[in-house]
């Protein structure tokens, strides 16, 4: 997990930083990689602020609490950024839960083996590096799609034309 704490009128001490990372521990077991998290731990009056942004590839939170001392802000911005992601996942969980009531063992089991070859075509490929630019002249060249490992940034990506004649690249994450 990284946490990068920033204090601002508040000294800085090894108990407050070590607080924020066992309450953090919360939010790291929610996701697969460690997100990255920004902390700003300031005095305004009597009152401690502490400001939060937490982020892990399309996920992101923010919180702002105010509290009496230090340690109860942490507390209260932990939770809320737990709210705002159990929130999230609760959407995800929904439409995959969407989508696979719409999915049936007839879906998966309706065809013969030899049914399938005849509705999909199997085909194995080793990616080449190329640039976008080489990958798409490729794509006119050829059609259908074209699987690629991008030489700026070494990832594996599929460029290929929509029904509507729009190229989409998608970059694979694995």
């Amino acid at each position: 997990m990284k946490i990068h704490i920033t204090f601002k009128d508040v000294p800085s001490h090894e108990q407050v930083k070590e607080y924020v990372e066992k309450r953090f521990r919360k939010i790291e077991k929610h996701f697969d990689r460690p997100p990255a998290i920004r902390l700003v731990l300031k005095k305004d009056n009597n009152d401690y602020v502490v400001d939060a942004e937490v982020k892990e590839g399309i996920f992101r939170a923010f919180a702002s609490e105010r509290a009496a001392n230090v340690m109860a802000a942490v507390d209260e911005v932990v939770d809320e950024i737990d709210r705002q992601l159990h929130k999230k996942l609760g959407r995800v969980r929904d439409q995959k839960r969407r989508v696979d009531s719409r999915l049936t063992a007839r879906d998966f089991t309706s065809y013969e083996d030899d049914e399938v070859e005849e509705h999909f075509d199997f085909k194995s490929v080793k990616p080449e590096v190329y640039t976008v630019e080489d990958a798409r002249l490729l794509l006119d060249e050829k059609g259908g799609a074209i699987v690629f490992i991008n030489q700026d940034t070494g990832k594996i990506n599929v460029l290929h034309r929509t029904a509507k004649g729009r190229l989409e690249l998608i970059e694979i994450d694995y």
